[in-house]
């Protein structure tokens, strides 16, 4: 019957189309749509490259759209996916059908359809081009799921015919068409005809495509960063900043493209490479990148901020070397290069003697700060004030440590006393060690070094009542000096006098008197 069919038109075969609609059987219903179809198709082979061909086809193709459109109404997605997967030849109408299917289908039957065009391209050779094209269509669609799955698919055929040049080509041009709407200040009515805004979601529909295929082809970071560069606008930039994070995890430090693109890397796309290099050295370094970065740090392109990712693998002289131009950075910036350079995570804790694998540990650290010099002494206050900030990270062990360590220098650092006082403020129990070093810097004859002796000054009114025994250390001159500069030490000392048994007094001998006629004045 279905050969009869093939060789009239008119309402014939609608009457067929009855027939298989009517069709309880669901093997028969596809058995006659098929024998049905391929009659069409022979008929069109029987006259194929004559004047009646152009008629043939065009049976052809109202036979496959019937039953297509008939199954689809129907919601037999089986028979629908069999008919397609069986016919011979799929035609632009059935393009257009099948577009329009997963546009105005609804839910979890338009994803299907999606996934089923996937398949399509997979096994058709012949229409497989024009199937990715569909795909690619709908990666830019309003509708999220369905979206999400076009870009599935697309991915599963990019990773499965990476050697087919038309293919990835046909892909990566749809990358960079829809990457350029995103130079333009409005939406395009290509992509929205009622938006005159960039929203996240439509910022988002352009960039899926190259955020899907980034972990397969690394030459796509280098289409972002054309665009990052281009874009006037900053929610733009936000948003592929923020895309790039998952993607971007999963390419490998090794990678040839993305190696060059480090050595060379875009005007005005240093943020968004830098946010690049953290993701990608969260868990190791190579040796590869290593060297692309200080590449790009030997060129007129230098900028620190580059090198922060690969701090915690750097040699200790390379680290003290960059730390003057790391501390100029942004404060919140600076507390993330302190935590890259002791091998720890924000908030851990260090103890001396017990730390991971760094170019520093955290007295050395601290130690360093303090011998700024020059323009670097500003930015060290600030850094060595963060320090003192994370108590978790820079603990009281930590910070006696470091005083302990300085107080051996010939030389105590500029900073060293404004250190010791706000270490005194900020760990209070540290104030045994603040008492021994200020009785070592009398040894030392603090008094002769006017900033240092500030210093010790503002400690010994800190101390307050528990000054006495370092006062008590002073030679007549200084104690003089000091209880002129800061008299409210005066009234500790005097408590003190009066408070110690007459033995004691004869033991102190011409100190006694001294402090006495120095108190009493």
């Amino acid at each position: 019957m279905t050969k009869v069919v093939a060789h009239f038109s008119g309402t014939l075969p609608m009457v067929v189309a009855d027939i298989i609609e009517k069709n309880a059987n669901p093997r028969n219903r596809i058995e006659i749509a098929l024998s049905w179809l391929y009659a069409e198709y022979d008929k069109y082979l029987d006259v194929r490259e004559s004047p009646s061909d152009m008629q043939a086809l065009e049976n052809y193709n109202l036979c496959i759209t019937i039953l297509l459109t008939l199954l689809k109404e129907k919601n037999a997605d089986v028979m629908f996916d069999q008919l397609l997967f069986q016919a011979p030849l799929l035609t632009e109408d059935t393009f257009g059908l099948l577009i329009q299917f997963c546009v105005d289908g609804e839910g979890e039957s338009s994803e299907a359809l999606v996934s089923t065009l996937g398949k399509l391209a997979i096994q058709r050779l012949v229409n497989r081009k024009k199937l990715v094209e569909l795909l690619l269509q709908l990666s830019t669609h309003y509708i999220r799921q369905i979206r999400i799955r076009a870009l599935d698919q697309i991915v599963t055929i990019y990773e499965q015919f990476q050697s087919d040049e038309n293919i990835v080509d046909h892909i990566l041009t749809h990358i960079v068409k829809s990457l350029e709407f995103l130079i333009f200040e409005e939406p395009p009515q290509a992509l929205s005809e009622i938006a005159s805004d960039w929203t996240e979601d439509l910022i988002e529909r352009c960039l899926d495509l190259s955020v899907a295929v980034l972990p397969f082809n690394a030459d796509v970071l280098m289409n972002l960063c054309d665009i990052f560069n281009r874009t006037p606008s900053i929610t733009v930039k936000r948003v592929i900043s923020r895309a790039i994070d998952a993607p971007v995890r999963r390419l490998s430090q090794t990678n040839p493209s993305f190696l060059t693109l480090v050595k060379n890397i875009p005007e005005g796309c240093e943020s968004l490479i830098t946010r690049v290099l953290h993701i990608v050295t969260e868990k190791r370094v190579e040796q590869e990148l290593i060297d692309a970065i200080k590449h790009i740090m030997s060129t007129k392109r230098r900028d620190i901020r580059f090198m922060i990712p690969i701090l915690g693998v750097l040699p200790k002289d390379e680290v003290i070397q960059a730390l003057p131009e790391l501390i100029q950075l942004h404060k919140k910036v600076v507390k993330e290069v302190f935590f890259r350079l002791l091998g720890v995570q924000s908030g851990s804790q260090i103890s001396e003697g017990d730390q991971h694998v760094a170019p520093l540990k955290a007295t050395e650290l601290l130690v360093e700060l303090h011998l700024m010099e020059g323009a670097s002494v500003k930015p060290a206050i600030e850094a060595i004030a963060l320090c003192l900030a994370e108590k978790t990270v820079f603990t009281l062990e930590v910070f006696a440590s470091a005083i302990s360590r300085m107080l051996k220098f010939e030389n105590l650092p500029a900073l060293f006393m404004r250190t010791v006082l706000q270490a005194l403020i900020t760990h209070p129990r540290i104030t045994s060690e603040i008492i021994l070093t200020l009785k070592t810097l009398i040894t030392r004859q603090i008094w002769h070094t006017q900033k240092l002796w500030d210093g010790f000054v503002m400690c010994c009114q800190k101390l307050k009542a528990r000054s006495v025994s370092v006062l008590l250390k002073l030679p007549k001159e200084p104690l003089d000096k000091i209880l002129i500069t800061a008299p409210d030490l005066k009234a500790y000392l005097v408590t003190y006098l009066e408070s110690i048994e007459p033995a004691e007094r004869s033991m102190m001998g011409e100190q006694f008197q001294n402090i006495s006629m120095i108190t009493a004045s």
